[in-house]
């Protein structure tokens, strides 16, 4: 027997899932500068905040998903979202009849675990599709993938998370009636043509309004900017400081300055 017609018999298939797909800015000097156990401890924060509502398993959940004194607040467990790191790259899995198709919440959670990681001095740069992807403890790999690695890493230049318009407007269809929180979270760059999570104005964020979020945000950008010797990456640094700094100052979810 083939190796290959012993794969065909397996009951492979792919699944339709929402998939988040993002690197951590810098990565590369920090490899060359750290230690084994600081690049580790990266790592395992950015799996920790995905992991922290059930122990060791990785949970998504449903109601309202905000980010509260420095912390993800969680609601009710309904499913397991499948989490894969290999170097500075993450893949995030979610089936969609676990959240009934709600790009919104998934988005929450996205932008949620942007803005704690930032605090943490961890920068993301990812995308956000929705489709095919088989996705296991050992194996990734599918359609859905390859277009979210796309949204990353050719429409995303800045740490900010892109999305597939696709998704945007069919969570705007089926949930007309709150149409405008969609407004609100997913600003269009017609530049790019991709949406982007706006994670300083997610509904039920109360970081919002708190002008001490913001300045601790800045102080992490700052120090951040001083450490940082690349200077693309300063660069990119300084265009989220910026984003914050000016956020801190209008806010309004009429802000479209294109910073992606």
């Amino acid at each position: 027997m083939k190796v290959t017609d012993d794969i065909e018999n397996k009951n492979v298939q792919y699944e339709n899932k929402f998939v988040f797909f993002f690197d951590i800015l810098g990565f590369e000097n920090l490899i060359e500068s750290k230690k084994c156990s600081y690049i580790y401890n990266i790592i395992k924060k950015c799996i920790d905040q995905v992991d922290q509502a059930n122990g060791s398993d990785i949970l998504l959940v449903e109601g309202d998903i905000v980010f509260e004194n420095g912390d993800l607040k969680w609601g009710k467990i309904i499913g397991k979202p499948k989490i894969t790191f290999f170097s500075d790259n993450a893949i995030l899995s979610i089936s969609e009849q676990e959240i009934d198709n709600e790009v919104y919440r998934i988005a929450q959670f996205v932008g949620n675990l942007q803005s704690y990681l930032i605090l943490e001095g961890i920068l993301i740069r990812g995308g956000l599709s929705y489709g095919e992807i088989y996705h296991d403890n050992d194996i990734v790999f599918g359609p859905a993938l390859v277009k979210a690695y796309d949204i990353e890493s050719k429409k995303i230049i800045n740490p900010f998370i892109g999305v597939d318009s696709d998704i945007v407007e069919k969570g705007k269809e089926a949930n007309k009636y709150t149409s405008q929180l969609y407004n609100q979270i997913f600003e269009w760059d017609q530049t790019k043509k991709v949406y982007y999570i706006d994670f300083l104005n997610i509904s039920g964020n109360t970081a919002y309004d708190d002008k001490q979020w913001y300045l601790e945000m800045e102080t992490v950008l700052q120090n951040k900017i001083k450490e940082e010797p690349d200077k693309i990456a300063k660069s990119k640094i300084k265009t989220l400081l910026k984003y914050i700094t000016e956020k801190t100052t209008i806010k309004t979810t009429s802000y479209k300055t294109s910073y992606k």
